[in-house]
C-alpha cells in the first residue's frame, strides 16, 4: 500500500490524542517529549509566532512515521533568521522523530517535504536527538553529508541504568561519596524531623508544583537570576504538563521535607520505565546539608524499588551527576544551511561557542 503525506494543522493535531500516542507507542525512540501532551501544552503556550509544520506518513489506518516540525523566525540585531526545527525546541531535553520502521526513507521524505513546503528558510535544525536512538541512525543513513547536513554533538547526557537491588547500587558508588552522603543525611535528621515525600497521581499536583516553583525561584535568587518561572509561559507550560502527565501517570515529583517544610524538590516524568530528572529547587537556607545528594539518594532508591530501569539526570554535565556511576549518551544536532552569504555567516558564528553564547541572549523568536 502507498503511503501518504499529510500535514496536519494546529487545531488536527490538538484533536488527534489517542491516534497519535498511538503511533508514539508503537515507535522506536518512544519518549515523554514526544508525547500529544508534551507537544501540545508547547505549542499552546510557546507557538504563537511560529508556523506548524507537523508532517505524517500514513498508510490510511494509522501513522507510520512523522515529523513534528516547525517554522521559527529568530531576530538578532535586527537580522532574521528561519529555522525548521522540531516542536518543544529548546525545552525537550531529547527529541526524535516519529519511527514506527527503520526506513531511512521514510525520514528522507518528511524531511524533503518540509523543505519543500518552507520558502526562504536558511537552516533546518535538527537539535537533542540522541545518539543511538533510531531516529540519529536513520538521519545519519537518510540525509548524509552529500546532501548538506552536518552532524555535530552539543550536549552530554549522564543516566544510570537501575539494577533491581538498591543495596547493590550503593556498592558500586564510590565509598567515599556515599559516607559524605549518609553524614549529612545523620545531620540533617539530628536537627529536623525529616521526611521524603514522592506525589505521582492527580492528587496533589497542584500543590506540589507551587512547592517546586517556589523552590526552584528562590535558588535561583540565590544565584543571582530569577529562575525559569518568571517567564508566565513557561511557568504556564509546566502547569499543564503536570496536570497531563499526572493523569497519565507519568508524573514525579519528590520532596525532602524538614519538621513537615518541603525544604528540596525535585520535578521529574516517569514514563516507560524511564525516570527524565527536569528540574530542582532547594531553600537556600539549608544549603550546608548538601539537600541535593540526600534528595537524589532517596529518590533512585524509591525509584529501583518500583521497578524502573533508568534514572536519566537529562541534559548537562554537571560534576555531581558523575558521582552516581553514571554512563553518558550524547546528544545530536543535524544541521543543514542554504547556501548564501548570510546564512553561512550565521553558521561561522554560531560554531564559535564564545561568541554565540554572547549573541544568543539576544535572540527572540520573531
Amino acid at each position: 500500500m502507498a503511503l501518504k503525506v499529510r500535514e496536519y494543522s494546529p487545531q488536527e493535531f490538538l484533536e488527534s490524542r489517542d491516534a497519535w500516542n498511538s503511533a508514539v507507542q508503537e515507535s522506536l525512540d518512544n519518549n515523554v517529549f514526544l508525547t500529544w501532551e508534551w507537544l501540545s501544552a508547547w505549542w499552546k503556550h510557546f507557538g504563537e509566532k511560529r508556523d506548524f509544520l507537523l508532517v505524517t506518513l500514513s498508510d490510511n489506518r494509522r501513522i507510520v512515521a512523522a515529523a513534528p516540525l516547525m517554522t521559527s523566525v529568530y531576530a538578532i540585531f535586527g537580522f532574521r533568521i528561519r529555522k525548521i526545527e522540531l516542536i518543544g525546541t529548546p525545552a525537550s531535553d531529547y527529541q526524535s522523530l516519529l519511527l514506527t520502521k527503520r526506513r531511512p526513507e521514510y525520514v528522507r521524505t518528511l524531511v524533503e517535504h518540509a523543505q519543500r513546503r518552507v520558502r526562504h528558510w536558511d537552516f533546518v535544525e535538527l537539535s537533542d536527538i540522541p545518539e543511538g536512538w533510531e531516529t540519529s541512525q536513520m538521519l545519519a543513513a537518510a540525509l548524509p553529508e552529500p546532501m548538506g547536513f552536518e552532524r555535530e554533538v552539543i550536549e552530554v547526557c549522564p543516566h544510570v541504568p537501575l539494577p533491581r537491588d538498591f543495596e547493590g547500587y550503593l556498592r558500586t558508588l564510590n565509598p567515599h561519596f556515599l559516607r559524605e552522603i549518609r553524614r549529612r543525611e545523620r545531620r540533617l535528621k539530628e536537627d529536623f524531623d525529616v521526611d521524603f515525600e514522592v506525589v505521582e497521581g492527580s492528587e496533589g499536583v497542584e500543590d506540589a508544583m507551587q512547592s517546586i516553583v517556589m523552590l526552584h525561584q528562590e535558588r535561583g535568587l540565590a544565584k543571582g537570576h530569577s529562575g525559569i518561572f518568571s517567564d508566565q509561559s513557561v511557568l504556564g507550560f509546566h502547569l499543564d504538563v503536570a496536570r497531563s502527565f499526572a493523569e497519565n501517570g507519568w508524573l514525579l515529583v519528590a520532596f525532602l521535607k524538614a519538621n513537615g517544610r518541603r525544604v528540596a524538590g525535585l520535578y521529574n516524568f516517569r514514563y516507560a520505565n524511564r525516570v527524565y530528572c527536569y528540574l530542582s529547587g532547594f531553600d537556600p537556607g539549608y544549603s550546608k546539608y548538601g539537600l541535593g545528594s540526600i534528595i537524589d539518594l532517596n529518590l533512585i532508591e524509591h525509584c529501583v524499588k518500583a521497578g524502573l530501569k533508568e534514572y536519566d539526570f537529562t541534559r548537562g554535565e554537571e560534576p555531581y551527576k558523575n558521582q552516581w556511576n553514571t554512563q553518558t549518551r550524547n546528544n545530536l544536532r543535524f544541521t543543514k544551511t542554504r547556501k548564501g552569504l548570510f546564512p553561512r555567516l550565521v553558521k561561522w558564528v554560531t560554531r564559535n561557542d564564545l561568541l554565540f553564547g554572547k549573541l544568543a541572549r539576544f535572540a527572540r523568536v520573531a
